[in-house]
C-alpha cells in the first residue's frame, strides 16, 4: 500500500512541478504515441501503465496533457528540481532532497522536448524517475517513468522514449 500512495502521489507532483508550454508555429501534433513496456497494462482508476507485478513491482508511466500557455522557455535544472523538492516535501509532510542526474534537450518530431531524470529517497526506499516535456503546438505531453532506483525497467524506459512519434506529423 505505501508503494502505491507514493507512486499515486509522485504522477500529481510531477503533473504539478511542471507547466503548460508553448513554442514553435508547427502544425496540430495530434495524438502522441509509443511502445510500451512487454506487459505494461493500463488502470483506468488510476490512469497510468502499470508493471506485471504491480504493485511489488512499482514500475509505472505515466502520461499527462496540458493545454499550452507558451511557458516551456522557462523550464530550466533548477527550477524543476525546486519544484519537485517543494512539491514532495509538502505532499509526504517531511524535506525531500531530489538529485537530477539527467538533462537532456531535444525533439519528438520536430517538437522541441526535455528529457530529465532524478533520484530520491523516502521511507527508506530509493526511487527513480525520468520524464519527458514536450512543447507541442496544441499541448504540453509529459510521460513520466517510475521505479526503484535498481530498476529492471531502465532499458524499457529507454526504448519507450526512443519509440516516440506524433499521429499529426506523419
Amino acid at each position: 500500500m505505501k508503494k502505491r500512495i507514493l507512486a499515486v502521489a509522485m504522477m500529481l507532483v510531477l503533473a504539478l512541478g511542471v507547466t503548460a508550454c508553448g513554442g514553435k508555429q508547427l502544425k496540430s501534433e495530434g495524438e502522441l504515441l509509443y511502445d510500451l513496456p512487454a506487459g505494461f497494462t493500463y488502470d483506468e482508476a488510476a490512469e497510468c501503465y502499470y508493471a506485471p507485478g504491480y504493485p511489488d513491482e512499482l514500475a509505472n508511466i505515466n502520461y499527462l496533457t496540458e493545454k499550452n500557455d507558451g511557458s516551456f522557455k522557462t523550464l530550466t535544472k533548477a527550477n524543476i528540481e525546486d519544484a519537485l523538492e517543494e512539491g514532495l516535501s509538502q505532499g509526504f509532510g517531511e524535506d525531500i532532497d531530489i538529485t537530477i542526474t539527467r538533462w537532456d534537450e531535444t525533439d519528438v518530431d520536430g517538437y522541441e522536448a526535455i528529457i530529465y531524470s532524478c533520484e530520491y529517497s523516502y521511507m527508506g526506499i530509493e526511487l527513480a524517475q525520468t520524464q519527458i516535456a514536450i512543447n507541442g503546438k496544441d499541448n504540453f505531453h509529459y510521460v513520466t517513468f517510475t521505479d526503484f532506483a535498481d530498476s529492471d525497467y531502465a532499458d524499457d524506459f529507454e526504448d519507450c522514449l526512443d519509440s516516440m512519434k506524433f499521429s499529426g506529423v506523419n
